[in-house]
């Protein structure tokens, strides 16, 4: 096939274009990657082409170990290998008598991404009272990562606590509420710990005494977890399946049709559309309110006496986590663990 001179000049042009837009194309994707590393933390030196995240660094600090809580002379929470109150490092439980040193966190808390937040624990605004002595210990925390910033705020953070049923020789992990559901109310969560169970409540709320609360979902009341098989269980929720228990036994008494299919699950209409021949409007309407004035009445019942804080024969020293802001940490270590290459900066905040 021959080419003649106006093919060569049309495939020439075609070819130059083909150049100018791959190499606008690369430019392009040469910045977003410029871009995206500097929001993720991505180097972009040595790159060969590809990018490679920048790897975490252990920290350490010169920062001296402080009491930020005292249950009393024995047992206390230290905040250790901090840079600052707001800027990371490990709290940990300690009872001298016992001989107990446990780390209230996870294994990232070591790492210079947790640092970048306030520390969890210190975060915490609310006040909380160990009182028992056999062997049950609550410790809450704020999560930082939300509302929190820094956990500098002032008006709360989503919230958790570590219990302990041993002397705080293993906790276990308890989220108050989901970040996404939590308003910004927990500088006012008041818990209180006693040998039955942890109590807590939001004390920014007023009580209401016709609510019905269930689970963790409603603060406004006191609520209390007991602990069962490893795990807190809320008592309302106790309470509710007691509620569903005896409404089932009221409905077998009277002999209600549907009284074997009643539980947590069981809708009054749900059953009624199955029914041949169907009922008429008023029938419906009248079975459905008798089956709600038996469970009001059973719920009346059950919810009368609420829950009250007890009042523990032991109380802490202290009610509220207190971190001496005027401490931190002179110099700053970062060990990258891949290859062992250490960092020494001075803190200069």
């Amino acid at each position: 096939m021959r080419w003649n001179q106006s093919d060569r000049k049309v495939l020439t042009i075609i070819a130059i274009i083909g150049v100018f837009l791959y190499a606008i194309y690369k430019g392009l994707q040469f910045l977003a990657g410029a871009s995206m590393g500097a929001s993720f933390g991505v180097g972009l030196g040595g790159m060969s082409g590809s990018q490679k995240v920048e790897e975490s660094r252990k920290v350490e600090t010169d920062a001296p170990a402080q009491i930020i809580y005292r249950i009393d002379k024995n047992r206390y929470l230290t905040l250790e290998n901090y840079i600052s109150c707001d800027r990371g490092g490990q709290v940990y439980y300690n009872d001298s008598q016992r001989g107990i040193k446990t780390h209230l966190g996870w294994d990232n808390d070591f790492y210079d991404f947790s640092y970048r937040r306030g520390n969890n624990i210190a975060a915490y605004q609310g006040s909380i009272i160990n009182g028992a002595d056999n062997g049950y210990l609550a410790f809450p925390g704020a999560s930082t990562r939300q509302y929190c910033g820094s956990g500098r705020s002032e008006t709360g953070c989503p919230v958790f606590f570590f219990f302990s049923a041993d002397h705080g020789n293993t906790f276990i992990y308890k989220i108050v509420a989901m970040e996404y559901s939590t308003p910004e109310r927990f500088s006012q969560l008041k818990v209180v710990v006693a040998n039955d169970g942890v109590y807590l409540r939001d004390e920014s709320k007023t009580e209401d005494s016709y609510s019905r609360p269930t689970g963790l979902n409603d603060l406004s009341s006191v609520n209390k977890l007991r602990f069962s098989d490893g795990n807190l269980i809320s008592v309302y929720d106790d309470w509710q399946k007691k509620i569903d228990e005896l409404v089932k036994e009221e409905l077998i008494r009277k002999k209600m049709p549907y009284a074997n299919e009643y539980g947590p699950r069981f809708h009054i209409f749900d059953y009624l559309r199955t029914l041949t021949p169907p009922k008429t409007h008023e029938e419906r309407n009248l079975m459905a309110n008798e089956l709600s004035e038996i469970q009001i009445r059973i719920e009346d019942e059950v919810y009368k006496d609420g829950i009250k804080f007890p009042k523990p024969s032991t109380s802490s020293i202290d009610v509220k986590y207190q971190c001496n802001k005027n401490i931190k940490a002179k110099t700053i270590t970062y060990t990258n663990e891949s290859n062992g290459k250490k960092e020494v900066v001075k803190n200069e905040q």
